[in-house]
């Protein structure tokens, strides 16, 4: 028998098994009509969406004291790895020189994160999110296919 779990971080875990796409930002601003696998974390109500249904979500409220928000320096080319022992959220903002800078975002647990979760590549100059998750213990990579993408602002969230 493994660990006497609260309800809320079993309901979770389970959950983000079955996301394929996750974003962030305010509750009002998530989708109207959102499709199977989306995910959603709301920063201001602290509630997390899912879509198990197209065109409906799914709330699951997670306790204040089980969120913590961060801002670190994040850049490219560089292995990180989620120590905290708790399921991380983290949203790079790229910015995109030229028409040619891609970033790869890579997710594993094996040092040096080989498996390719997000291609960020775009044919003109601009900035752009990506968010992701990163189970305990995992690492992940920003790798940059092309010159001209950096990481302008990391935030990561760490859940249960």
């Amino acid at each position: 028998m493994g660990n006497d779990l609260p309800d809320y971080q079993t309901s979770v875990e389970t959950t983000l098994s079955k996301v394929t796409s996750i974003q962030n930002g305010l509750d009002a601003d998530k989708a109207a009509s959102p499709s199977v696998g989306d995910a959603y974390l709301a920063t201001d109500t602290g509630l997390l969406y899912v879509c198990f249904v197209a065109g409906t979500w799914v709330s699951f409220a997670i306790p204040a004291d089980d969120v913590t928000q961060s801002t670190p320096t994040r850049v490219v080319d560089t292995v990180y790895q989620n120590t905290t022992g708790k399921i991380k959220v983290v949203t790079l903002t790229i910015n995109q020189s030229n028409t040619t800078g891609a970033i790869w975002l890579y997710c594993d647990a094996v040092n040096g994160a080989t498996t390719l979760i997000i291609v960020g590549n775009f044919s003109t100059a601009s900035t752009y999110s990506i968010t992701f998750v990163v189970p305990p213990n995992y690492y992940w990579q920003a790798k940059q296919q092309a010159a001209g993408a950096t990481i302008n602002r990391a935030v990561e969230w760490n859940l249960l």
